[in-house]
């Protein structure tokens, strides 16, 4: 989990954004009418899709958040030996997870109030509430590719293993080492299966046909670059060692 979160970071403070194909480049280039017609479509996006996603962030990040308590308040103090280990160090990575949450922009929550409070009475206003939307779409689409990519599967993995093989060294209880290698994988993989998916494929369509398809690229080049990952398994006298190559 830990490691997702530097995920997060490397994807913010990394590389510029791919412009090729950004639709807000001819913006000024269209009539009145079109520039209404264009931000209602991008409002009625966010609107479809709000709710879902107002459940997946707050769900997500009150569910992380009590299994952090419950795992440092409840049950650390109350075990000892391997399942106190496993409880502090699931309370940090639920901690980790729960930061996640509500350090990703998830522009899905709270774009269309936003937009629609924007000032539309003359022409240049409009534009700009139209820039504003594709702004905050592209947004939306970034935070997707974060919790859907190859990395954000990665980490949790990467995060089980570790532990996993540590408290199997320690403590040779293989049923609180099982708790660790699997745990973390499965509820990650719960958490990806439900995040939304929509704003890829609306920001895609953006991207393609806003500016009358003449920006369109069958390469799809990122919006922000994602941190390459190698996994590598190597075996050693103790069994398997993984290495990660960012």
């Amino acid at each position: 989990m830990v490691l997702l979160t530097l995920g997060l970071l490397a994807s913010l403070l990394g590389p510029g954004q791919a412009r090729a194909q950004d639709p807000r480049t001819c913006v000024d280039e269209l009539d009145d009418e079109q520039v209404v017609q264009r931000t209602r479509a991008i409002t009625q996006e966010f609107r479809e899709h709000e709710r879902h996603t107002r459940a997946f962030r707050f769900g997500w990040a009150g569910l992380f958040f009590a299994f952090a308590v419950t795992e440092f308040a409840v049950i650390g103090p109350r075990t000892h030996g391997a399942q106190r280990w496993n409880a502090y160090i699931s309370a940090v990575g639920a901690t980790s997870a729960f930061l996640q949450m509500v350090a990703l922009p998830m522009p899905g929550v709270w774009a269309r109030r936003r937009i629609e409070r924007m000032p539309d009475d003359t022409p240049e206003q409009r534009r700009a509430q139209l820039r504003y939307a594709l702004h905050t779409l592209e947004l939306a689409a970034n935070a997707d590719r974060i919790i859907h990519g190859a990395f954000s599967h990665a980490t949790a993995v990467a995060w089980g293993i570790g532990w996993g093989t540590l408290l199997t060294v320690k403590f040779d209880s293989w049923f609180v080492s099982a708790q660790s290698y699997l745990a973390g994988a499965f509820i990650n993989e719960a958490r990806i299966l439900t995040a939304p998916a929509w704003a890829t494929n609306a920001w895609t369509r953006a991207r393609g046909g806003f500016c009358w398809d003449r920006y369109v690229d069958d390469s799809r080049e990122t919006y922000w670059h994602e941190p390459e990952l190698e996994a590598r398994l190597t075996p050693t006298l103790g069994g398997l060692s993984l290495s990660l190559t960012f």
